[in-house]
């Protein structure tokens, strides 16, 4: 229980700090003297979008709702869907690429982290999470060391 709260937690503070980079590649985009600065203006209100609905999906973690962890997930990955385009528009342009780059970067960590969300959600267990120690047993003959003085 407590290892797959921590993969999602892990996951959406990633997510928040895509939607930093995001915002800050955007900011930085409408800085330099561009005739078209469309795509920054994108970048800027994904970054704030996703800083935004990133803490639902840590809430949602913490708190192990199956239905804001569904919500993240969705909204996630229509976030990126929109990230994907505007970064294909960016490597259009010559000089978009670095941007690009980044902005196809953060889509896909954020794609995995809505993924982890939805398996989370649905299943309510991650493989890798799940140890199964079973019932410790004692040999007949074998007796525990007690602690009387």
């Amino acid at each position: 229980m407590v290892c797959k709260n921590c993969i999602v937690v892990f996951f959406t503070i990633l997510t928040t700090v895509n939607g930093l980079i995001l915002f800050g590649v955007g900011v930085a985009g409408i800085t330099k003297e561009k005739p078209d600065t469309a795509p920054e203006f994108v970048l800027i209100v994904l970054g704030v979008t996703v800083f935004a609905i990133s803490f639902l999906g840590t809430y949602g973690a913490i708190k192990d709702s199956e239905f804001k962890l569904n919500s993240f997930g969705s909204a996630m990955m229509v976030i990126s869907f929109f990230q994907i385009i505007t970064a294909i528009v960016l490597f259009t342009r010559k000089d978009g690429l670095g941007t690009a780059a980044i902005t196809l970067f953060t889509a896909v960590i954020q794609v995995v982290g809505a993924v982890l969300a939805f398996v989370v959600a649905i299943k309510g267990e991650i493989k890798i999470c799940h140890f199964d120690s079973g019932p410790v047993e004692t040999r007949p003959n074998e007796t525990r060391p007690s602690n009387t003085a």
